[in-house]
């Protein structure tokens, strides 16, 4: 009986016993369509401000967390999406972050890790991991580091953007 449906499925879908006398030729692929956004992997980000310890870490699979909860998944394709699977925020391949269905100031993530707002330097990445910059500095006594391979940097400063936005939403 299997055997029959699967006679009645080829058939169905053009399949012959014949072999063509030509093969198409394959379609090419723009390789800008398939190359990820963002480089996943193991990295996390410390924060110590007057004795609290925070820590934001992203998996090899890019899930999210926040203090060891899971909070939401970073894609390679340049999104991170809540639990629900809904899209918070997306970064393009030329680093310009959106968030969905609302505009803002512009913000821009380099490959290093360097957080651009309007143009201009918020937050820095030190090649021993520290983390630096004027948005850091306007936090007072905030010490933050980052740890993982260097091409996982961008995908790790959205995701900490991505955390301030969720917080921003709940604080609502």
């Amino acid at each position: 009986m299997l055997k029959a449906w699967l006679v009645i499925g080829l058939i169905a879908c053009g399949g012959s016993k014949s072999k063509p006398d030509t093969l198409a030729a394959p379609t090419p692929i723009d390789a800008s369509a398939v190359r990820p956004v963002l480089v996943l992997g193991a990295a996390t980000l410390v924060a110590d401000q007057d004795g609290r310890h925070s820590e934001l870490r992203i998996d090899a699979e890019g899930s999210l967390f926040a203090d060891a909860n899971k909070v939401a998944t970073v894609t390679s394709s340049g999104q991170v999406r809540l639990l629900d699977g809904t899209v918070i925020l997306e970064i393009a391949a030329d680093g310009k972050v959106s968030i969905p269905n609302e505009s803002g100031a512009p913000i821009e993530i380099r490959e290093d890790g360097t957080v651009l707002e309007n143009g201009q330097s918020s937050v820095e990445i030190a090649a021993d991991g520290k983390i630096g910059g004027g948005l850091v500095a306007s936090l007072g006594g905030v010490s933050a580091r980052a740890s993982g391979a260097p091409d996982t940097r961008r995908a790790l400063m959205l995701a900490w953007i991505a955390l301030l936005l969720i917080a921003d939403r709940q604080a609502k």
